[in-house]
């Protein structure tokens, strides 16, 4: 059975943005910006060092779609959060609406 590797992205996406909230909660809006950044950079590099024998790069290339995906889905929430909280009154409003203006379809 081969799977898609496109799907594999969407799939870490959905496990990330369920796990984001106990992080959020447990860790911290900082720590957790700080920690999404292991799952993307183990995913790249399994992605970039696949072997060329064919079982194993398609393993390779599954697993670090997946936790590409992960980090994807980790990143949205913390992200807003985060400069929300930071920001001055004044600017808070426009900068927290900015990413929901570049998902529009």
């Amino acid at each position: 059975m081969c799977l898609s590797v496109a799907s594999l992205l969407t799939l870490g996406m959905l496990a990330g943005c369920l796990l984001v909230s106990t992080m959020l909660d447990g860790l911290g809006r900082r720590r957790t910006l700080m920690l999404l950044n292991v799952p993307a950079l183990l995913g790249w590099l399994l992605i970039a060092t696949a072997s060329h024998t064919l079982p194993w790069i398609l393993y390779q290339v599954y697993a670090g779609r997946l936790l590409t995906g992960l980090s994807v889905g980790l990143a949205g929430s913390p992200a807003v959060v985060y400069v929300g909280e930071v920001l001055d009154k004044t600017w808070r409003n426009v900068v927290v609406t900015w990413p929901t203006l570049g998902k529009c379809d």
